[in-house]
């Protein structure tokens, strides 16, 4: 751990944390050290057993965008797939979702004013998506899209292709 953290500073910070949520502390100090590494995006995904009790923590950390993508797309097509029993994934599921409230907030403050679509438009790649949006730059999974997209219904426009016509924001009055 020394080697880890550079020396043993870290040992007093977890000490000082009731041991019943020293998990929490010590993923917290990883996760600090990770980012003083250069890491831009770190995620934690707690895996559990098949009787649902936690046996450990992978911590996947990335520096671009598009790793942190597609290791969350890996977890949900691993949860999708997976041969645990269905309650257990589902717990899986709860435990890295993210709030859905500040991701929604988040997608109507990028995208505010403008027509975009969900996906990724096959003939201009570079354009804007909501999807590439969440995967890249929120906590979201996979697994919650549908939730957000019916979040966001009430912008949906007409047509095959799905694109959502965001409002403005609103003038932030004190």
């Amino acid at each position: 751990m020394n080697a880890a953290f550079g020396n043993e500073h870290w040992l007093p910070k977890l000490e000082a944390v009731p041991s019943a949520d020293r998990r929490v502390a010590f993923l917290r100090l990883y996760t600090e050290r990770l980012i003083e590494w250069g890491a831009r995006y770190v995620l934690p995904i707690p895996v559990v057993d098949a009787t649902g009790t936690h046996a450990y923590t992978l911590i996947h950390a990335a520096k671009s965008a598009k790793g942190y993508a597609a290791m969350k797309e890996a977890v949900a097509y691993a949860l999708r797939h997976s041969p645990l029993p269905e309650a257990v994934v589902h717990r899986m599921r709860f435990a890295v979702a993210s709030d859905l409230d500040s991701v929604e907030a988040s997608v109507r403050d990028r995208f505010a004013g403008q027509t975009v679509r969900w996906a990724e438009d096959a003939s201009n790649r570079t354009a804007a998506c909501v999807r590439n949006f969440l995967l890249e730059e929120t906590p979201a999974f996979p697994f919650e899209f549908d939730e957000l997209k019916a979040r966001l219904n009430d912008h949906r426009n007409r047509g095959r292709v799905i694109t959502f016509s965001l409002p403005e924001r609103s003038p932030h009055v004190d």
